[in-house]
């Protein structure tokens, strides 16, 4: 990303509007749906002391079908998060998007009463496909993740 002089704007106005976009997207990163607006709380570690250096979770009211978990569904273990976050701009009135990182499914919890329709997932970075959080593995990686010997 180029950082123009509009960013530093952004970074130097007074006060400062958050915004949050999560886009869904498939195992080729293509874009399917946004989840921009029902999102009740999020949270982004980051960590130079773990695999996965980065992790994402949000809680998500479910107010669309198609939110819901399972293969034939939006939400499904094959499925890619992008996280934005975004600043007004008080001089250009418009939403300027950040993005945070993309990520995988770890957990999903689908809570549904008829006061309650929520969504909760845990993401982490593309790491935990290879660090056999997501069972898969790296070669060399380890004494557990040791290759394949039919190489």
């Amino acid at each position: 990303m180029i950082i123009t002089q509009d960013d530093l704007d952004i970074l130097k106005q007074s006060n400062h509007i958050i915004y949050i976009k999560v886009e869904l997207c498939d195992s080729s990163l293509k874009t399917l749906d946004s989840l921009s607006g029902v999102i009740i709380s999020d949270s982004l570690s980051v960590s130079n002391e773990s695999l996965q250096r980065r992790t994402y979770n949000c809680d998500i009211v479910i107010n669309d079908s198609t939110f819901t978990v399972g293969p034939d569904k939006k939400i499904w273990c094959n499925k890619r998060l992008k996280v934005y976050y975004g600043i007004k701009s008080n001089k250009l009135k418009e939403i300027r998007w950040y993005k945070i990182g993309t990520f995988v499914y770890v957990n999903m919890k689908y809570t549904y009463s008829q006061t309650e329709r929520k969504l909760s997932l845990s993401c982490a970075d593309f790491m935990a496909l290879y660090d056999g959080t997501l069972n898969g593995k790296m070669p060399g990686y380890g004494s557990v993740n040791t290759g394949d010997n039919n190489a």
